[in-house]
């Protein structure tokens, strides 16, 4: 019990106490428990009918006690166990505490082959359930696994696998340096330009996340997709808009965009890719870009069917159309969208970032307070699924704005929660992020507090003048196009005044 932080039953304490034709009967266990606990060295649960230590105290000295013994023989067995019980999800705890006894053991006393495979098992289902943390701590394991025991790269589908998946945590826990290891590592040795594109994608997320120069991002993104065959030029002329689109008319044979609805779901992770081009393309205001990457997905989905991120894509060219004032056509779009991403519901990341885009997208030709519930939801299901952190607080963006055009005020309960939201981005350095919404926050405060210049942001939210002197260029540029916007809509309410 020493060794298992969970509270356990007769069950399985049974089976731990039994070893070769050495057993106790579940009356003796009961009997021992009880008296255990009658001396004060364990707690009854009368609600979950097992029993756990009274104090940390106790826990530690049955384990120096234990430490006297054949310590690795024991968490072998312990290991095993626990293991063998495994099943279902509410004994996931299991597993957990299966792989932490067998990482402390040396390497000697376990088959490495078989923790390596365990480390990513349980590595996957940590990032399921929201700890990222530890799912980076599982997959650094299985490196040292995969090193100590010689079959780094040897095994090549296990080590790639192994390397993508570290790339993806690291960078989610903002050791950018880690993950552009790990990165460089890959494209070193994979084999394909397939195998290596997740390296690709996260090389130009890293290096964009670190200097916020979004446009050098869209253009090293641009140079990697060419790679692939999309020959995008350096520069986007209207002749060659005008080219490109009469090739997507022609690949969709002057059908609506509703014909898409029935392309068949692929893996195909070009489209990841395109994605994240885009959405740097989006936000360095190259909207030209945007609209090219979007229809050669479209074109490139057609052909050979879609990839999961297709709905998102489909968005970023609604939105576009939208701005533009082509509100028709972004509405039809958007519902599309809506109608592919019902396609990889089970995806709940991607879907529930392309539902609260999409909702953002179509809602200038309907009710804002419409889609203020099923933005919020989108929202949750990002968080309760532990989603890449800009799908989170994009999410929450959407939200907080369709909050304020849907007419709502500002109250103390979302305040503090959008308290947190900042907190948030300070934490894992997205000041873009934090900047557009402590601005968000200080217009709602603007037209909820009468002061003598409403359209100037200086008050407890949001200090303008204090902020943009702290900001590098492109930082300074994109946090004056966002108050500039809300500025002039302070304008247009406060006109009269």
């Amino acid at each position: 019990m020493a060794y298992i932080p969970s509270t356990l039953n007769e069950t399985i304490l049974k089976a731990l106490m039994s070893h070769g034709e050495f057993s106790f009967e579940e009356s003796t266990i009961r009997e021992l428990l009880k008296e255990a606990s009658d001396e004060g060295m364990l707690i009854f649960s009368t609600e979950g009918k097992n029993y756990t230590f009274a104090h940390d105290r106790i826990r530690q000295a049955s384990l120096e006690f234990a430490a006297e013994q054949d310590q690795d023989e024991l968490l072998l067995h312990i290991s095993q166990v626990l293991l063998d019980f495994a099943r279902g999800p509410e004994m996931e705890w299991c597993l957990y505490v299966a792989v932490d006894l067998l990482n402390s053991l040396p390497p000697d006393k376990t088959n490495c082959a078989d923790l390596i495979k365990l480390n990513v098992r349980v590595s996957k289902i940590a990032r399921s359930r929201g700890s990222i943390g530890k799912e980076n701590e599982l997959l650094h394991k299985a490196l040292k696994c995969l090193e100590s025991s010689g079959i780094m790269w040897k095994e090549y589908g296990l080590t790639l696998e192994i390397y993508n998946s570290v790339i993806v945590s690291e960078h989610s826990l903002g050791s950018y340096d880690i993950a552009k290891e790990a990165i460089d590592k890959v494209i070193k040795n994979a084999k394909t330009r397939n195998d290596k594109l997740q390296a690709y994608v996260y090389q130009m997320l890293c290096k964009g996340e670190e200097t916020s120069d979004f446009s050098q991002g869209a253009e090293d993104g641009v140079r990697t997709l060419n790679l692939y065959g999309f020959d995008i030029p350096t520069t986007i002329t209207n002749t060659y808009m005008v080219k490109e689109g009469m090739k997507l008319k022609m690949a969709l044979r002057s059908r609506s965009y509703s014909c898409l609805i029935e392309l068949p779901l692929k893996d195909k992770p070009i489209f990841w890719l395109i994605y994240q081009v885009q959405r740097y393309a989006t936000f360095s205001s190259k909207g030209k870009l945007a609209t090219i990457l979007a229809w050669k997905a479209i074109r490139c989905a057609i052909k050979q069917g879609m990839g999961r991120h297709l709905p998102i894509i489909m968005v970023g060219l609604a939105k576009s159309l939208a701005d533009q004032g082509n509100v028709r056509t972004a509405q039809e779009i958007g519902n599309v969208s809506l109608a592919l991403a019902e396609k990889i519901h089970e995806d709940t990341e991607v879907c529930a970032s392309a539902r609260s885009m999409a909702y953002a997208a179509i809602t200038q030709l309907r009710s804002f307070r419409t889609f203020v519930e099923p933005i919020l939801q989108c929202h949750k299901d990002l968080k309760l699924v532990g989603a890449y952190a800009d799908a989170v607080l994009g999410s929450g963006l959407i939200y907080f704005q369709t909050f304020l055009a849907a007419g709502l005020e500002l109250d103390p309960l979302l305040e503090s929660k959008l308290l947190h939201i900042e907190e948030l981005c300070r934490n894992i350095g997205r000041l873009g992020f934090l900047t557009t919404f402590q601005v968000s926050r200080q217009f709602s405060l603007n037209l909820r507090i009468r002061t003598e210049n409403p359209t100037e942001f200086q008050g407890e939210a949001f200090r303008e003048e204090e902020a943009l002197s702290k900001m590098n260029s492109k930082a300074r540029k994109m946090a004056l196009r966002d108050s500039s916007s809300f500025r002039l809509q302070l304008s247009f309410v406060f006109w009269n005044e």
